[in-house]
C-alpha cells in the first residue's frame, strides 16, 4: 500500500478490526498501519470515535458501547491538499426495543467533511499511527 498512489487522496478505512482491549492486538494493529500514508499526509491516521469524542458534538450514548469495545474502527487521514475531518457519529442500529443486541456489533455511522485546501501544506514526516489510543 505504501507504493500505491492512494496516499494522495483523503481516505477512510472502516471495518471490524477485532483489536479490542488485548494489548498484543493493539500493538500489531498500530504496527500494521504504520507508514501507509507517506509524506502526502498531514499526519497520522485518526479514528472517527476519538475525533468525535474530542469535539463539541461528542458521542451519542449508543456509540459509547462500540467505543469501549474498540473493535470497530473508522480510520481516516487527510492529505496536504485536502482536509478530511470526522464531524459526528450516529447509531442507526444496536439494540432492539427489548434491549437485546441486534448483532455482535453496534452499527455506527461517521459523518465526514472534506475541504480542499486553498494552499497545499508542506509535506510532513508521518507520525506513528494510533499511538494515543487508550485501550481500557
Amino acid at each position: 500500500m505504501a507504493q500505491s498512489p492512494w496516499h494522495r487522496y483523503p481516505i477512510i478505512f472502516a471495518g471490524d478490526f477485532n483489536v479490542g482491549k488485548i494489548a498484543p492486538r493493539a500493538r500489531a494493529f498500530a504496527s500494521a498501519t504504520d507508514g501507509w500514508w507517506g509524506n502526502g499526509r498531514t499526519g497520522a491516521l485518526d479514528d472517527a470515535m476519538h475525533a468525535c469524542s474530542r469535539s463539541t458534538s461528542g458521542l451519542p450514548r449508543a456509540a459509547l458501547e462500540s467505543f469501549r469495545r474498540s473493535k470497530d474502527w473508522q480510520l481516516f487521514a487527510s492529505t496536504r491538499f485536502a482536509a478530511l475531518t470526522a464531524e459526528a457519529i450516529s447509531v442507526p442500529f444496536g439494540r432492539g426495543a427489548d434491549g437485546r443486541m441486534l448483532s455482535d456489533h453496534t452499527g455506527y455511522l461517521a459523518r465526514y467533511r472534506l475541504a480542499p485546501l486553498a494552499r497545499p501544506l508542506a509535506p510532513t514526516a508521518a507520525r506513528g499511527p494510533l499511538g494515543y489510543v487508550r485501550l481500557k
